[in-house]
């Protein structure tokens, strides 16, 4: 897997879209994980954990990593992802930045607030709610939506 400089990064957002994950993370308690956000494009806003999908990856390697490195969550191979879609949203920052989003949701009943390692580049803190935060940003709150009313 590749994980790329900076200064590389910043030249592919001018070209191109940047493939992405977000999980929607339940607890045994049903309540979902909200981690407030350090970093562009969603910077100061409450979003689900995320992140990019590095190359080389397949769809579960990137989504064991990322809880891993942004929550500190090891994902056990009986945890079973669930597609809650495909997304396309595009950012005034970032060279004009468009990700494409894939929204998997994961049900992990062990988790809890204790357990969390959070990634304090990227996130201020994070908590467990049964409702989404005023402030979570624009493609969660859609991403929240399709997760209701595909598996609510």
């Amino acid at each position: 897997m590749v994980s790329l400089p900076r200064e590389l990064f910043e030249k592919i957002l001018e070209y191109m879209p940047i493939p992405c994950i977000d999980l929607i993370i339940e607890n045994e308690y049903a309540k979902l994980l909200f981690c407030r956000r350090n970093i562009p494009p969603y910077k100061n806003k409450w979003a689900f954990p995320g992140g990019r999908i590095l190359k080389g990856e397949t769809i579960r390697e990137s989504i064991e990593r990322i809880t891993e490195k942004e929550v500190g969550i090891s994902v056990s191979k009986s945890v079973k992802e669930y597609l809650v879609g495909v997304y396309s949203t595009s950012f005034r920052s970032e060279h004009n930045r468009q990700d494409i989003s894939i929204c998997y949701y994961l049900r992990i009943p062990s988790i809890t607030f204790q357990s969390l390692v959070i990634n304090r580049e990227h996130y201020s803190g994070c908590r467990f709610d049964n409702k989404p935060p005023n402030s979570l940003c624009t493609l969660n709150k859609r991403e929240y939506r399709d997760f209701i009313s595909k598996f609510k």
